[in-house]
């Protein structure tokens, strides 16, 4: 019987991309493509058989130069490639740099209000708006279509991500199962979308990377610090939480998993709750954007 070919880290890695790069989001490949140009030079040459729990720590060594977050994702990559090939390793004898809680620079409500005047009747006024407003991810923003929107609801079902190529191209499916919400659109917002010229079937036809431009653009020119498009998400769920919103609806409205009893079986229950929390949070931006 002959013994099955050695390969070589860099060998198993090129296969377990291709082997998922039909399933996985493009933005997900393009990261694996990245980690793969970038991060495996200390081992692609060795013979996956012959890594050791040394062999990787040695490696991560040489990875101390990234953030905490960066070094555990390129473990995870290293981690279900040696998986797929039957070889798991004692993982935990690893150590990794420690965790550093990220400090996120996020508007205050001052600065909410200064953008807000700022970025009026300009061409990135409206995907400014659902940020700020509605939480929506920038990937998600660029994805929405006027279809999306009947004049009181918005449809989330979408995004426009990078691939591998750094071209942008649209997936259906969004980050996660609960990433496909429909929310009530607050008035500011509605009257934006209500009188704008409907030219492109887009409800934003630029990239994120014109947006992301011109917000820091316009911020300088206003003598705001340049936040960024993420930044205002953050607002947006920060304010949630001075609002008072129930965590269970704010990661719904935010779009994030969470594998909870209540929220996968209890969930009908509350719309009554959802529709009065959406009328606080349309009341919230009614009165300090106008």
């Amino acid at each position: 019987m002959n013994k099955p070919e050695r390969i070589t880290f860099a060998q198993a890695l090129e296969d377990y991309i291709l082997s998922k790069d039909k399933l996985l989001s493009p933005a997900t490949v393009r990261g694996y493509r990245s980690m793969q140009r970038n991060s495996f030079e200390r081992i692609n040459s060795c013979y996956i058989e012959d890594i050791t729990e040394k062999t990787v720590q040695q490696w991560v060594n040489t990875l101390a130069h990234y953030s905490a977050k960066t070094i555990r994702n390129r473990v995870g990559l290293f981690t279900v490639v040696m998986h797929q090939n039957g070889i798991n390793l004692n993982m935990k004898s690893v150590t990794l740099k420690p965790k550093i809680k990220p400090d996120y620079i996020i508007p205050s409500e001052d600065d909410m209000v200064r953008i807000a005047r700022a970025i009026r009747n300009s061409k990135i006024e409206i995907p400014v708006i659902i940020a700020l407003t509605l939480g929506l991810r920038q990937s998600e923003i660029a994805s929405l279509k006027w279809a999306n929107y009947d004049g009181v609801y918005l449809k989330i079902d979408g995004a426009i991500v990078p691939d591998e190529h750094n071209k942008l191209v649209e997936k259906r499916e969004n980050k996660s199962y609960e990433s496909k919400r429909i929310l009530e659109v607050p008035d500011y917002l509605k009257e934006l979308l209500d009188k704008s010229y409907r030219f492109n079937e887009r409800i934003s036809p630029h990239t994120p990377q014109y947006i992301l431009k011109q917000l820091h653009k316009i911020c300088r020119e206003n003598g705001i610090m340049p936040y960024t498009m993420h930044s205002l998400r953050h607002a947006n769920a920060s304010t949630m939480l001075k609002l008072n919103v129930p965590d269970k609806y704010a990661m719904e409205r935010m779009g994030h998993s969470t594998p909870t009893m209540l929220k996968q079986v209890y969930q009908h229950l509350y719309r009554e709750e959802q529709a009065a929390i959406a009328t606080r949070i349309n009341d919230y931006f009614n009165t300090i954007l106008r």
